[in-house]
């Protein structure tokens, strides 16, 4: 049944209102999408950055890489939409075992090194993954995926 708005106003929270249902009750399509946006922005900006010589990175295996690690802590509604939290749980090794590895690497955090090099420049992916996600860069395979989403909740999105 279609329903009808008599201003905008009415228009746009029934739509806020949608989407945030629809976040909720299809979160996994949606984590699969910021999983993937963050891959790309992950191999991009911080494995690109150097190539390193006395490590062996972790990648998909609990490192930055693992989708295991990458998913919604938070979603609510806010005055003017929604919010959602989406993070990298992927933890430092040796002595950073009990650190976040997002941390360390988005700020480049001085303490958190041995030593100093390439590896210890601030490599902000998580700003990025931001930035991607809230503009209109982001990748197809996303967009397509939002629309399933929304489609499933029953607006009829073209």
């Amino acid at each position: 049944m279609a329903r009808k708005f008599t201003n905008l106003k009415d228009l746009e929270k029934y739509v806020q209102d949608e989407v945030y249902k629809s976040i909720n009750k299809n979160e996994y399509m949606l984590e699969d999408v910021a999983s993937q946006v963050m891959e790309k922005v992950t191999e991009k900006v911080v494995y690109d950055a150097y190539t390193p010589e006395t490590y062996e990175r972790r990648k998909e295996k609990n490192g930055l890489l693992d989708r295991r690690l990458m998913m919604f802590t938070y979603h609510g509604k806010t005055k003017n939409g929604t919010v959602s939290y989406f993070e990298n749980t992927a933890l430092g090794n040796d002595n950073l075992e009990d650190t976040f590895l997002v941390d360390t690497i988005e700020h480049g955090l001085e303490q958190n090194w041995n030593k100093t090099g390439e590896w210890s420049k601030p490599r902000p992916f998580v700003q990025k993954t931001a930035e991607v996600l809230n503009s209109g860069e982001i990748y197809p395979f996303a967009l397509d995926t939002v629309k399933k989403m929304l489609k499933k909740s029953g607006l009829n999105i073209k």
